[in-house]
């Protein structure tokens, strides 16, 4: 027969202490970082040690930020702070306590904030004390993997915290250490993700769709846009230029789709392959215009990106982009154990061929037929022309007129 726990009795307890009770058997469960932030803190104020403001890091392996700061204040909500720090060489982060049981190794650190052993060696220890904070622990967490994280508590008791209650946040440490590294290694790889295939696929991929084959119907509009004359730039210039060139060409592509709710699916070279899916209750229409939309943005900001190179004496970027609308197959392909999230399709070969034709036609972006009919905007025809691996010809349209982004309208 089993050990009963009466759980809902607080005088019943396996270990001693509420608080480690609580971390053993009901805070596994809990997936979000700032809930058990909160939770943990306010069990620590129910069991007398008077903490008034609480962090944890959520380290990140991401190109553009370090982490995730989740920080508790006793009232309101939890606040999220990624990008807490650029990154690891910015002068905040090195002049800051967490710097040091992180890259240093200190298991903790203890700083008094007020009174005649206050040591406020630390820039935003003089922050915290004027806050009304008088005393400042951090603990180093070192997980399996060798990477470290940390958490800290401050308190607004006269006197501080006393050492037994410091003793009882050190022995539920190891504890708090191994659910925060959890909580990391998933934060890690919804970074990871998210970086090398996009929101919605990673989302995917994390939620078991990992099988060659496993794949739907998915009805989007379609943006394929490609680089000109890149060989030959290549072959002009050298390669940190041409790195630096694609790069602030992706960017602005990349942010054009990404601020009109598009994913972006691949770099294929000098190309990017996206989608606006079609929602059921917005219909197509909605994905059109915000395909649409995105192009306008990208034509903005690459005619001032143009323009700032060539004030610099560098080549202006040229490039060409099409927008259809069709069915796509989006899951998974390739080897049994090397696969690639990504969408496929007659539809998806159209738009690359369409791509195409900005070159002979001279304009862009180009619009299919049924992109057309789904957007609903003055367009004039640029003529009928055979494709590639698509059977019958193909009528091409160019807008009359982009819509305004909103960074032009200011202006």
């Amino acid at each position: 027969m089993g050990v009963v726990i009466e759980k809902d009795n607080p005088m019943t307890s396996c270990t001693g202490s509420p608080t480690l009770d609580w971390l053993l058997y009901e805070a596994p469960s809990i997936r979000d970082t700032g809930q058990l932030l909160e939770e943990f803190c306010n069990r620590l104020v129910a069991e007398n040690v008077p903490v008034a403001r609480g962090l944890a890091i959520i380290p990140a392996l991401h190109p553009l930020y370090f982490g995730t700061a989740y920080i508790w204040r006793g009232t309101g909500a939890i606040e999220r702070r990624r990008g807490l720090w650029e990154n690891r060489n910015s002068p905040e982060y090195q002049q800051s306590p967490i710097h040091a049981v992180i890259e240093e190794g200190a298991d903790a650190l203890r700083r008094r904030l007020t009174g005649p052993k206050a040591q406020l060696d630390f820039p935003v220890l003089e922050e915290f004390r004027d806050e009304g904070l008088t005393d400042y622990a951090l603990f180093g967490l070192a997980f399996t993997s060798g990477r470290r994280s940390a958490i800290s508590f401050a308190t607004r008791e006269e006197g501080g915290f006393t050492e037994a209650a410091l003793e009882k946040v050190d022995r539920l440490m190891p504890i708090l250490t191994r659910l925060i590294e959890i909580h990391t290694l998933r934060a890690t790889a919804v970074d990871l993700l998210d970086t090398y295939v996009g929101h919605d696929a990673g989302a995917r991929i994390l939620n078991g769709q990992i099988r060659r084959g496993m794949s739907e119907s998915l009805h989007a509009a379609i943006w394929y846009c490609d680089l000109r004359d890149f060989t030959a730039m290549s072959e002009k210039v050298g390669r940190e230029e041409i790195v630096a060139s694609l790069d602030s060409y992706f960017e602005t592509m990349a942010a054009a789709v990404q601020e009109s709710g598009g994913e972006i699916l691949k770099f294929i070279g000098d190309a990017m392959l996206a989608i606006f899916p079609v929602d059921e209750d917005q219909g197509v229409q909605d994905a059109a215009s915000k395909a649409l939309a995105a192009a306008a943005v990208a034509e903005h900001g690459m005619a001032a990106l143009n323009a700032k190179r060539v004030e610099e004496g560098r080549q202006a970027l040229d490039y060409g982009l099409s927008l259809h609308i069709g069915e796509v197959m989006y899951g998974n392909i390739g080897a049994a154990d090397r696969l690639d999230f990504t969408v496929i399709g007659p539809a998806v070969n159209l738009a690359s061929r369409v791509e195409a034709l900005c070159r002979i036609t001279g304009r862009r972006p180009l619009m299919t037929e049924a992109f057309r009919r789904a957007v609903g905007v003055e367009a004039e025809p640029m003529g009928r022309f055979s494709l590639r691996g698509v059977s019958e010809e193909q009528e091409v349209f160019s807008p009359v007129r982009l819509p305004l982004p909103a960074e032009a309208a200011a202006e």
